[in-house]
C-alpha cells in the first residue's frame, strides 16, 4: 500500500495555527486536542487518503473533506495521486453556514 505525504497549504496552516491558539487559551480539560486531532488525522491520510468524503469535484479538481468529530472541524484536501501527496488546503468548523472558499 503506497503513503502519501501530507502537506499544508500557508493559508490553511494559518487557520490551524489560530484554532489551535483560541483551542490551548479556553479549553483548559484538552488544550492540545486540535493539534492531537490534525495529527491523527494527517497520518490517516497517509494511508487512505481516499477516507474524507468528497466535497466539491469539477474536472479540473475535487476537493474532499474529513470530519474530526471531537472538535467539529473538517480538514479540506487534495490528493495528488502521481506525487503521492495530499495537499490540506483548508480548515473550517462545520457548523459555519458556508465551506471555505478555494
Amino acid at each position: 500500500m503506497p503513503r502519501y505525504q501530507v502537506r499544508v497549504a500557508p493559508r490553511a496552516q494559518a487557520q490551524i495555527d489560530e484554532v489551535a491558539a483560541w483551542w490551548k487559551t479556553n479549553r483548559q480539560a484538552a488544550p492540545t486536542l486540535v493539534v492531537d486531532e490534525f495529527e491523527a488525522a494527517g497520518e490517516r491520510l497517509t494511508f487512505a487518503p481516499l477516507s474524507g468524503a468528497i466535497y466539491r469535484q469539477t474536472v479540473f479538481r475535487s476537493v474532499r473533506r474529513l470530519l474530526l468529530p471531537r472538535i467539529r472541524y473538517h480538514i479540506y484536501y487534495e490528493i495528488d495521486e502521481p506525487a503521492g501527496v495530499v495537499r490540506v488546503v483548508a480548515f473550517w468548523h462545520a457548523a459555519r453556514g458556508r465551506g471555505p472558499r478555494f
